[in-house]
């Protein structure tokens, strides 16, 4: 019985990592195609001031480095599953674009889920032109 239920607890486990993995690739692709990109002066700082207020209200940590193309928290705490998170501000073409990281000090993941964070971040400080 005990042989039966680790199996199936193991199976169950990789089950899990292979949904996972796929997953995390696709909200990848969804991140890196959703990266905001703004052209004018204007729309760059009310852009960067949406990352900072995303950051603020959504990282587990306080700012410690801020500059005028450069945010980053602190970093996180050793199991830790809350996100740090770095926003950089990158020339691109003709104008820059929004570039944001999420990251834990837990191996096992984050919450919110990295990839998700990062998706939101871009959705947020996109749809912060129109406000």
């Amino acid at each position: 019985m005990f042989k039966i239920l680790s199996a199936l607890s193991i199976s169950l486990l990789l089950g899990g990592c292979v949904t996972s993995g796929h997953s995390t690739a696709a909200q990848l692709a969804e991140y890196k195609k959703s990266i905001p990109v703004c052209y004018e002066k204007n729309e760059c700082q009310k852009m960067w001031s949406a990352a900072r207020r995303w950051i603020l209200n959504n990282s587990g940590y306080k700012l410690q480095h801020i500059t005028s193309d450069y945010m980053e928290t602190y970093n996180p705490r050793n199991g830790d599953t809350n996100i740090a998170f770095r926003a950089s501000l990158e020339p691109s073409g003709d104008g820059y674009r929004i570039v944001g990281e999420a990251w834990c000090g837990n191996m096992f993941g984050c919450v919110p889920v990295q990839h998700e964070a990062m998706i939101n971040f871009n959705q947020y400080v996109s749809d912060s032109v129109y406000r």
